[in-house]
């Protein structure tokens, strides 16, 4: 069975479960650990002041700080090592980094092998988001209960006549990387919906001819088939549980010992984290930015009848035609 987890390791936790006192000497000795945090604005809100925010998804044994969705630091920790974080050269060095190792390391209690400037590094990162980047940021901004980035799933092999062929003629093992993440209402409960952003003239959303199927639909049924493999969906559910719980309680330490004035966390996380139930929508949604000021495609994709055949097929649709509908819609 793949492993797919989202934890702090049980070590560094204090046997209430708190990690306020851990997390208060890590600040203490690492004040660039705390300029991270006191960036980090949860999903649903942006920065009052003029300060650029980062987004923070929890990853297993590590953080992940994202800025315009690109991962601006991976931070690290353990009991021995403390923390270590890790920054891509191009964001510490500009685009005339050495050529060599491509990440720069902080290690716990030193300095970073340059300078650690922190608004550098997200200046730098803003440069090289994407549109879709860029519009999946522009969602979670808008949507409180976005509860992770890029879920990055394990690879897994499959039955050869439903494994993926690649350019080369073999079929590969799937290790899918979902966009998004998010909690809606279900019932009496919360329920994970997974979503695929993509822009309305991204190729791999349209059909050719009457036959034959876009790209994104096997992209989507790939994510499928990794969920209903055997004991994935109750590995999913354990992850996002964890992840509510201890994103609780990092906001709980950030808004008393960092900033006063970080946005709050969405309804669903605090839900789940005391305890709802959780259940987990295997069919993977896809999410298309269809703004008309974005791209002269916009028409097109409904009048070529693109989006008819993706729905016809079973797959729910989101299209975002303007920036009133940029919130994540769950379904019934």
């Amino acid at each position: 069975m793949s492993v797919f987890t989202r934890a702090f390791p049980k070590s560094i936790a204090h046997p209430d479960g708190s990690l306020d006192d851990w997390l208060a000497r890590q600040v203490d000795d690492n004040p660039w650990f705390s300029d991270l945090l006191a960036r980090w604005e949860p999903a649903g809100g942006v920065r009052a002041d003029a300060e650029p925010h980062l987004r923070l998804a929890v990853r297993d044994g590590y953080l992940n700080f994202y800025r315009n969705g690109q991962s601006v630091a991976k931070v690290e920790f353990g009991p021995r090592v403390g923390l270590r974080a890790e920054v891509h050269a191009k964001y510490v060095e500009g685009p005339d980094a050495s050529l060599g190792r491509l990440y720069r390391r902080i290690t716990s209690g030193q300095t970073a092998e340059a300078s650690v400037d922190i608004g550098a590094w997200i200046e730098e990162a803003d440069g090289y988001s994407g549109d879709e980047k860029r519009f999946v940021e522009e969602v979670v901004a808008v949507s409180r209960d976005v509860i992770d980035l890029e879920m990055a799933l394990p690879a897994i092999d499959l039955p050869a006549d439903v494994a993926p062929v690649g350019p080369d003629g073999k079929r590969h093992r799937v290790a899918p990387r979902i966009d998004l993440v998010a909690l809606e209402p279900a019932g009496p409960g919360w329920r994970l919906a997974l979503w695929e952003a993509k822009l309305v003239d991204d190729g791999r959303i349209r059909c050719e001819g009457d036959e034959k199927m876009p790209e994104v639909k096997k992209q989507i049924e790939n994510y499928k088939l990794w969920l209903e493999h055997e004991g994935h969906e109750e590995l999913v559910l354990d992850a996002y549980r964890a992840t509510c719980r201890i994103l609780v309680g990092l906001h709980g330490f950030v808004a008393a010992r960092i900033n006063l004035a970080i946005g709050p966390l969405g309804e669903g996380i605090r839900a789940v984290a005391e305890g709802a139930s959780l259940l987990l929508d295997k069919d993977v949604r896809l999410l298309i930015d269809a703004r008309k000021e974005k791209t002269l495609k916009w028409e097109s994709f409904e009048d070529n009848g693109h989006k008819a055949k993706l729905e016809g097929r079973g797959i729910h649709l989101q299209m975002v035609r303007d920036d009133k509908a940029l919130r994540l819609v769950g379904r019934p």
